[in-house]
């Protein structure tokens, strides 16, 4: 589940009710867009230079509820570069822990996260953990670890990096 720790990020959101899903995707699925569908991130390279959308079937107010989204159904693609310095709240199921942390439990503070690429068997399209997001344009940090309908959940805030900043 993710879930727009401000409200207001709706009245800001830059989105795309227009678009497909290219295969079965998971509800909160990070892509692109490409032929009016949307783009598994095929590498870290994609990845690194990618218009990163969210793909979101359906909500309720702020909240959007762990779903399935069947391939060719239409879901709205909402534009994360348009959230840089929001939050989005986003339980563990969305998570792939692959910089080497165990759990969820020993996530840190300050810990970051990119959109994960197709090559990551079966974790396209989560939040995957980096020891350093170097070259990617849009980032994510964890400001706090929380709880979202009882399930454990990192607060992330969006970072949208410059052509001129290196991050480490």
């Amino acid at each position: 589940m993710i879930k727009f720790r401000e409200l207001g990020l709706f009245a800001t959101a830059k989105n795309d009710p227009t678009i497909k899903a290219h295969a079965e995707i998971a509800n909160g699925y990070l892509c692109s867009i490409a032929a009016g569908k949307t783009v598994a991130l095929a590498n870290a390279a994609a990845a690194k230079v990618a218009e990163l959308k969210l793909a979101l079937l359906h909500h309720d107010a702020d909240e959007f509820a762990p779903a399935k989204i069947a391939k060719d159904a239409y879901l709205t693609a909402f534009d994360v570069a348009a959230w840089a310095g929001q939050h989005l709240i986003v339980t563990e199921d969305h998570l792939s822990l692959d910089s080497g942390t165990a759990n969820f439990a020993a996530l840190s503070v300050g810990d970051k996260f990119v959109a994960c690429a197709a090559n990551v068997t079966g974790d396209a399209g989560k939040f995957l953990e980096v020891s350093a997001a170097t070259g990617y344009n849009i980032y994510f940090t964890l400001e706090a670890k929380t709880s979202l309908n009882g399930v454990n959940a990192a607060d992330f805030l969006v970072h949208v990096a410059s052509a001129a900043t290196v991050v480490a």
